[in-house]
């Protein structure tokens, strides 16, 4: 994380959150992941092998599928070991946003100190190697689609 910030339990349904521990202005770097959270996909061979090196029960594949996101069509971020992971999803007034072909994350507002930093989730690109890894496993992606499309 390039800000100073905190991480605190906000509920049992919601978990944990990531917020700002001072004033941030518009379009600064909020997150920036190192090239070793990202896995370059170019097809489903190339993840689904990723997916199986790193991940090999099905707990660890939900954790995986929860914390990591497409940052193009080539590129998945896996957030796993990373605080960014805890930045929760809000379609109504999200404060920052990821540049799309990076594993990074810029505010698109001011963020004032104690506030949640949130992303709108649906705004991330797809890849088509991750849709199949999704489709492979239904129940995991049943789980994700009701937490995105809630509007907080």
């Amino acid at each position: 994380m390039q800000v100073p910030y905190e991480v605190r339990f906000i509920s049992d349904q919601k978990g944990h959150g990531v917020f700002a521990l001072e004033d941030i202005g518009q379009g600064r770097v909020i997150y920036r992941l190192q090239s070793d959270q990202r896995a370059t996909v170019v097809g489903d061979d190339l993840l689904q092998g990723y997916v199986e090196r790193f991940y090999e029960t099905e707990e660890d594949l939900a954790r995986f599928l929860t914390y990591s996101f497409c940052a193009s069509d080539k590129t998945c971020v896996d957030a796993t070991a990373s605080d960014c992971r805890f930045i929760n999803h809000s379609a109504v007034r999200p404060n920052s946003a990821l540049v799309h072909g990076s594993g990074d994350s810029v505010s698109i507002r001011g963020i004032r100190a104690g506030e949640e930093i949130v992303e709108d989730y649906g705004e991330y690109p797809s890849s088509p190697g991750y849709d199949i890894l999704l489709g492979k496993h239904p129940s995991l992606v049943s789980a994700l689609w009701d937490y995105t499309q809630s509007p907080d």
